[in-house]
């Protein structure tokens, strides 16, 4: 079977940021190292049915940041939680301060898994949602919504969540509606309030505050 050996230059800058990249490879017709503006490295895993990822960068962007601001908490959005990574090794967020993870079904399990990674790390889910055109339309978004923070409530480590999104976006992704606008939003492309909007409102209301009398004071204000 033929093969190919590739050589990879990276050149770093003061700060140790790639600012050149250069590769050349055996087979190739040209006779000098070729440029290349950036690189993107992946092997899949049959498996695991997933990409094979070298998470240094994710590593070196935390010492960087710190660097910068050490007062700061650093993170990354991760999906590779919702595939219950055996060990904290297995993925990057073993290098951030806290977890943030893009979650999109099988919540409650995904949750206690993370959990168990990092004990003593809080999550945030920085995506979730459903869209309002399946089969249960915008009611679906509003029971989806409820059931998900059931169990979040029941989970005192997790310190926020982020619905995915305020407003419906437009898009030229697949499964894009004809209009051009995909609809996870809480309110619709003219900000027309989904049902959604209002429970999303109710749902995140850590207290609710009301009046119950007042009695004015001395100079009438109160």
């Amino acid at each position: 079977m033929p093969q190919s050996t590739m050589t990879v230059d990276v050149h770093l800058d003061k700060d140790k940021v790639p600012d050149q990249i250069n590769w050349t490879a055996d087979n190739s017709s040209a006779e000098a190292m070729q440029k290349a503006k950036a690189m993107m490295l992946s092997f899949w895993d049959g498996g695991d049915k997933s990409a094979l990822r070298i998470d240094l960068w994710t590593k070196d962007m935390m010492v960087y940041g710190k660097s910068l601001d050490p007062s700061r908490l650093f993170t990354f959005a991760s999906m590779r939680l919702n595939i219950l990574p055996a060990k904290p090794e297995d993925e990057a967020t073993q290098y951030c301060d806290f977890v943030s993870t893009n979650t999109y079904g099988n919540h409650a399990k995904i949750f206690d898994h993370i959990h168990a990674l990092y004990p003593d790390k809080p999550i945030l889910i920085s995506e979730w949602g459903v869209r309002a055109d399946t089969p249960t339309g915008e009611a679906g978004q509003v029971s989806h919504l409820e059931n998900v923070m059931a169990e979040i409530r029941k989970r005192p480590y997790i310190v926020g969540a982020s619905w995915w999104s305020f407003n419906d976006y437009q898009s030229r992704h697949a499964g894009t509606n004809p209009n051009g606008y995909r609809p996870w939003g809480l309110v619709g492309p003219e900000r027309n309030k989904r049902p959604l909007y209002h429970a999303h409102r109710r749902e995140m209301s850590p207290i609710t505050l009301e009046k119950v009398r007042f009695q004015a004071g001395g100079q009438g204000v109160h």
